[in-house]
């Protein structure tokens, strides 16, 4: 069985309706899934929920629950935007109404204060590596990382979301834009793993990078992944769908590479209860459900 805690439905930039993720998950023999649409912000862009929409969300949530409880297990999230300095603005979503919560980092403080996107578009990204960063990639990382570091505080409800998706961006001739090998990157890194490790919060293994960007691996990379299996920071798959055939994309090949790394046990959320799963290319197996 399959489980999946990071869907985007038409709430915000996913394509459909959540009914269609709760039957498309059903239909693939999921056990539970849970929804994660993105957390409204106090400015307008191209795929976070408007805020007029929340309560219609947890409201529509909770029918589904009700409506398949003896088919599927739903839960409900929301993919949180960490702001650096808008702790009030973060926290307000982090209530009881969730089961969990994802925390992401989109956007980032540049040295002049003003919030830049750093997920979009790769030219998108290299404009703003050059104007805010002055194309220093040192700079870069020290502050992307530098947020995971500081958003790392004390919970077991927070999924830490795609770590190092800053290695999605590729020049033309296909090269990565950010040296991911730099000793700058694995340092920054290690510091985040570190606060991530003592914070208590879940690492999430992402495959949309396999399936949207065709990288090889999920973010985080096969090193920084080990890294956090040693410091027993717990895991979760998810597939981060923005539609419902998406939402095992990729899993077969990320158990297997998984395996291939020594990591055999994940997190689930089952039963209201994350609990230890074993990793299989079948799905993923709860140990203890009671």
């Amino acid at each position: 069985m399959w489980f999946n805690y990071h869907c985007h439905s038409n709430y915000c930039d996913g394509s459909e309706p959540l009914e269609s993720y709760v039957l498309s998950a059903i239909n693939k023999e999921f056990k539970a899934i849970g929804f994660s649409s993105h957390a409204p912000l106090w400015f307008e862009n191209a795929w976070n929920m408007p805020i007029a929409k929340l309560d219609d969300y947890f409201a529509e949530i909770e029918a589904l629950k009700k409506k398949y409880a003896s088919q599927i297990e739903i839960y409900k999230s929301l993919e949180i935007d960490f702001l650096e300095g808008k702790d009030v603005w973060l926290q307000s979503f982090q209530s009881d109404q969730l089961d969990y919560n994802i925390l992401s980092v989109h956007f980032l403080k540049s040295n002049s204060g003003e919030l830049i996107e750093i997920d979009g578009p790769t030219d998108t990204f290299l404009t703003q590596l050059a104007t805010n960063w002055n194309n220093d990639q040192d700079l870069f990382i020290r502050s992307y990382f530098r947020a995971f570091e500081v958003m790392a505080v004390p919970s077991t409800q927070t999924i830490i979301g795609h770590f190092d998706k800053i290695k999605m961006h590729r020049n033309a001739d296909g090269t990565q834009v950010i040296d991911t090998d730099s000793a700058v990157y694995k340092e920054a890194s290690e510091v985040a793993l570190q606060a991530i490790a003592q914070s208590g919060a879940f690492l999430e293994i992402n495959t949309r990078g396999m399936y949207k960007k065709q990288l090889e691996h999920p973010y985080p990379s096969p090193e920084l992944l080990k890294r956090a299996f040693e410091l027993n920071i717990p895991l979760v798959l998810n597939s981060d769908a923005h539609h419902p055939n998406e939402l095992d994309a990729c899993f077969e090949t990320t158990a297997t590479f998984l395996t291939g790394l020594g990591i055999n046990k994940l997190k689930v959320l089952t039963k209201n209860k994350w609990v230890d799963a074993l990793v299989t290319i079948n799905g993923l197996e709860p140990i203890d459900e009671h």
